[in-house]
């Protein structure tokens, strides 16, 4: 039986507190005695006066020389290569082994270096973990999981799985060859797909006007704890605002599963005329980690546009009209109709007084309601009194105009909106 060292055979020289990696082999001649022979390895360094002493304590083991060693191989291979785990995320493999021996006592371990496990990283054996004996060259499926923190460094961190166990007529130890793997820590890569997918493009409101907007979106990953947010580039400042109403998300968002957002934008009165970049975007938790914007968003522009002025058009557009002539000493009632372009509040009808004949008074009864929907018909009724007419009055026309005051939604107080009935009339 020999023990030789590979390398380093001879460092020149070892910097306090710095490791160094020793490969030495182990091997038995064909007619070597069955049997555990004690063995170590030891460092020797020269000192100041070139004499070469012993350094530290020395590394014992025990080499257990038997007549068949028992061979772990795994399937698919016994080097995975880098398996990928997101921050946060708990990532399920498979792989399975078959020894060329019976086994009895068997432990399937696992082996993280000590800055992985400090870093957040996590291996594990899931089952099974331990066997009371496994047979000679059947497949022993095996289930381990590997995590990482939502906190771990970016990187890479070798691990492996090996098996442990005691072999017919020999000692309990650990077989060759182990399952080897990395662990490659990325960051969280959760995507997240809108409909419509090229975003809602642009949006057109009106001072003083709220418009509802609906989109829906689904996730590439599990979410907790999601909230819409919104990114309005400014425009919160000069009289815009998004608001996303209730409910905001599921607290818990599967996988693909379907999510509706609603939201309103409104402009105030006196919002700023400019377009304004603006976006929604999914703020989660993917995998229990802290909550994080997730990519996609979706975007759209604000085009905040000047009102229209509110018009009124009078009998379905004619703002002319000639009334029957009434005698002397008569009342008649006449009508009209007018319809408004946009909803007004506060209304009320005003005679411009035009022309008038001695002893005839012209009047315009109250409107019906305060309040009148955008293209909403609306009877005026006209009096127009002749009993005060003198006898001696010539014959002739009166004429007047009449116009609605109102309050269209993107103003403050009522004003005179245009357009105006005029109409006339003859008193004989």
């Amino acid at each position: 039986m020999r023990v030789r060292v590979v390398s380093p055979l001879a460092p020149t020289s070892v910097l306090t507190g710095t490791a160094v990696p020793v490969v030495f082999t182990v091997s038995a001649g064909s007619a070597a005695r069955l049997g555990a022979y004690p063995a170590d390895l030891r460092v020797d360094a020269a000192t100041a006066n070139r004499r070469y002493a012993r350094l530290g304590n020395d590394l014992d083991f025990r080499v257990a020389v038997r007549r068949d060693v028992a061979v772990v191989q795994w399937q698919p291979s016994d080097n995975l290569g880098p398996i990928a785990v997101q921050r946060g995320q708990t990532v399920t493999e498979t792989a399975s082994f078959t020894s060329s021996v019976a086994l009895t006592n068997v432990d399937i371990r696992r082996a993280l270096g000590e800055d992985a496990s400090e870093r957040g990283v996590r291996v594990a054996v899931v089952s099974p973990a331990t066997l009371p004996s496994v047979a000679a060259n059947t497949p022993i499926s095996v289930t381990f999981t590997l995590a990482a923190r939502a906190g771990t460094p970016v990187g890479s961190y070798p691990s492996y799985l090996y098996v442990v166990g005691t072999e017919p007529g020999g000692p309990r130890a650990i077989l060759h060859y182990g399952l080897h793997f990395a662990v490659r820590v990325t960051a969280v890569a959760a995507a997240i797909h809108w409909q419509p997918a090229n975003g809602l493009g642009t949006l057109t409101v009106q001072r003083g006007q709220t418009i509802t907007e609906t989109a829906t979106f689904t996730s590439d990953l599990a979410l907790s704890n999601a909230e819409i947010v919104r990114d309005l580039s400014g425009a919160g400042n000069h009289g815009v605002v998004v608001t996303v109403l209730t409910p905001v998300a599921p607290a818990t968002i599967p996988v693909g599963a379907p999510v509706t957002v609603n939201f309103t934008i409104s402009a105030a009165p006196g919002a700023r005329i400019a377009g304004y970049p603006a976006a929604l975007y999914v703020k989660a938790s993917p995998f229990g980690g802290p909550a994080v914007a997730l990519h996609y968003g979706l975007h759209f522009k604000i085009d905040v546009d000047q009102v229209p002025a509110t018009t009124v058009s009078w009998n379905n557009g004619g703002n002319y009209v000639t009334f029957p002539a009434i005698a002397r000493g008569q009342i008649v009632t006449e009508t009209a109709t007018f319809t408004t372009s946009a909803d007004v509040a506060n209304a009320s009808l005003r005679l411009v007084h035009g022309q008038r004949l001695k002893g005839v008074r012209v009047t315009v009864a109250p409107l019906a309601g305060a309040t009148i929907a955008a293209n909403a018909p609306t009877t005026v009724n006209v009096i127009i009194d002749a009993t005060a007419m003198p006898a001696k009055q010539p014959a002739g026309f009166v004429s007047d105009d009449i116009f609605l005051i109102a309050q269209p939604a993107s103003t403050a107080t009522p004003r005179l909106l245009h357009y105006g009935l005029h109409f006339t009339g003859a008193a004989q």
